[in-house]
C-alpha cells in the first residue's frame, strides 16, 4: 500500500509541474496586431492634429505631431511579436521616430528643413516595410495622407537601394598608382 501511495504522490507531482509547464508556456503573449492597431491610431492622432492646424510649422508643433504617434507605439521597443521580421521593422520605425523628433535641435537653422525631410522620408520607407507586412487601415478621412506616406516611403525605399548599389560598386573599384616617366608629370 505504502507502494502504491508513493506511486501515486510522484505521478501527482509530476503530473502538476507538467501542467504548470504548459501553462506557462501557452501565456506567452504577442503584440503584433496591438502594435499594428496603435499604428494606426498614432498616425489618425498625427494627422488630426496636423488638419487642427495646418498652417503652423513651429518647433512646439513639430513636437506635438511625433509625439502624437510616440505616445501610442513607444511601448513596443521590448514588447514580443510573433513575427520577428514586423517587430525588427517596429522597431525601427519607433527610433526613426525619435530620430526625426531630434531633428529639432536644429530648428531655425537653414540645415533643418533639409534634416527634418531626410528624417520623415527615412520614417516613411520603414512604415512601407510595415504595410508590406500587415496593411493599415485608417479612417476614410485619411486615406490620401496614407497614400502619400507610402509613396514618399516607395521613392525613399527606391533611393536607399540605389545608394546601396553606388556604395557596392565604389566598394568594388581598385586604382592603381602608375609610376612617372619623367619628372614633371601631374595629374590635371
Amino acid at each position: 500500500m505504502k507502494k502504491f501511495f508513493a506511486l501515486f504522490i510522484t505521478l501527482f507531482s509530476v503530473s502538476i509541474i507538467l501542467v504548470a509547464c504548459g501553462q506557462k508556456n501557452s501565456s506567452v503573449k504577442y503584440y503584433d496586431s496591438a502594435f499594428i492597431t496603435d499604428l494606426e491610431k498614432g498616425l489618425e492622432n498625427r494627422w488630426a492634429l496636423s488638419d487642427s492646424d495646418p498652417e503652423n510649422e513651429s518647433k512646439d508643433f513639430y513636437t506635438k505631431l511625433d509625439n502624437k504617434e510616440l505616445d501610442q507605439i513607444s511601448k513596443y521597443t521590448n514588447k514580443k511579436f510573433k513575427n520577428s521580421n514586423l517587430q525588427e521593422h517596429a522597431i525601427a520605425y519607433i527610433n526613426t521616430l525619435k530620430k526625426q523628433k531630434a531633428t529639432l535641435k536644429y530648428y531655425g537653422s537653414e540645415s533643418f528643413d533639409e534634416k527634418w525631410i531626410d528624417a520623415t522620408n527615412n520614417r516613411n520607407a520603414e512604415f512601407l516595410s510595415i504595410n508590406k507586412i500587415q496593411k493599415i487601415k485608417v479612417a476614410d478621412k485619411y486615406k490620401d495622407y496614407l497614400a502619400e506616406l507610402m509613396g514618399s516611403g516607395k521613392a525613399q525605399t527606391e533611393e536607399n537601394e540605389l545608394d546601396k548599389k553606388v556604395n557596392i560598386l565604389v566598394k568594388g573599384i581598385n586604382f592603381k598608382a602608375q609610376p612617372k616617366e619623367y619628372v614633371d608629370d601631374t595629374l590635371y
